[in-house]
């Protein structure tokens, strides 16, 4: 390995990582609510641009959290949530398409899932009679007060 290929390696080691790792299910708490990450259908991870990874039980919860600024938006790398349609597999929120409903019962009543493209969630909105969303529009409903218990 070069020199410069170890100090490129370190560089982005100092950066932290936008990667997000593994949720811990049954033993890590939501950053938010800190109910135990138990349903494997729902959940997120934010990752700092320090690299920490701060997880979540719903997507509403993360939504919930990033809208209070308690975690400012120039310290969040990414987002990521999990995909109701392949539970445990985490998708980056701002490419995920979101539907919510009231017929999902998530941890905290936000009725919001994440779903990794447009025939996914047009399929569940027909089955749930929900509404498909963006990640900006989450956050927004969040901001607006209306996602689920705080």
């Amino acid at each position: 390995m070069t020199r410069g290929s170890v100090l490129f390696v370190l560089l982005l080691l100092a950066c932290g990582s936008a990667v997000p790792v593994a949720l811990r299910w049954d033993e890590e708490s939501c950053r938010h609510c800190h109910m135990i990450l138990a349903d494997r259908r729902f959940g997120a991870e934010v990752v700092t641009t320090r690299g920490r990874a701060l997880s979540f039980d719903d997507a509403g919860c993360a939504a919930n959290h990033l809208a209070t600024g308690a975690t400012p938006p120039a310290e969040v790398s990414s987002v990521w949530v999990i995909d109701y349609t392949n539970p445990g597999n985490l998708i980056a929120a701002d490419s995920a398409l979101f539907v919510r409903s009231s017929a999902f019962r998530t941890p905290m009543g936000s009725g919001v899932v994440a779903t990794p493209t447009l025939a996914a969630a047009t399929a569940l909105v027909h089955q749930t009679g929900g509404v498909v969303l963006t990640w900006d529009q989450v956050l927004a409903a969040a901001r607006a007060g209306g996602l689920g218990a705080r």
